[in-house]
């Protein structure tokens, strides 16, 4: 978002504490704006109490029925980034022009839609062997060595037509 030109950059999210999943990608754009210098609108943020399509629908319509929007939005799920793109697209925005939008997960919905939604792809096969080694070194009752106890799995971002 940052390069592509985004100065208004703001994210969907979700309202739940009891899923660390939301918070942590939270604090990882706000940490990314920080190291980039960039702001984050908290005025433009949309917060969903669910990642049911039908309630994060009403929770962006009614913040863009106010007339708050960002030139670029982070979207923690692809779920939420396909609400948001139908919202905005209903109220003339032009998504991928003036307007940026990206997901995470790049769930089929995000590819197969009227308008594709570019999206952070998770390497879910490294994420579920780095898993399983650590559950059976636990079994075996090994410990687990410094470099195991925090794995970084690389992501990617997989471009379409929302940036």
């Amino acid at each position: 978002l940052i390069r592509l030109g985004c100065r208004r950059i703001s994210e969907v999210r979700t309202r739940s504490v009891d899923d660390r999943v939301p918070l942590g990608r939270h604090l990882g754009l706000l940490n990314t704006l920080f190291q980039h210098n960039a702001n984050y609108d908290e005025t433009l943020e949309i917060v969903s109490d669910s990642y049911v399509f039908s309630d994060a629908l009403s929770a962006i319509n009614c913040k863009l029925d106010q007339g708050l929007v960002a030139d670029g939005y982070f979207c923690v799920s692809d779920i939420l980034a396909l609400a948001l793109v139908l919202s905005l697209t209903e109220r003339g925005y032009h998504v991928g022009e003036n307007v940026k939008v990206i997901g995470c997960n790049d769930m089929p919905c995000a590819l197969y839609n009227s308008r594709p939604i570019t999206s952070i792809r998770h390497d879910i096969d490294a994420m579920c062997m780095a898993v399983m080694d650590v559950m059976e070194r636990m079994l075996r009752g090994e410990s687990l060595p410094p470099e195991k106890q925090i794995q970084t799995i690389p992501v990617s971002l997989v471009r379409r037509a929302t940036t």
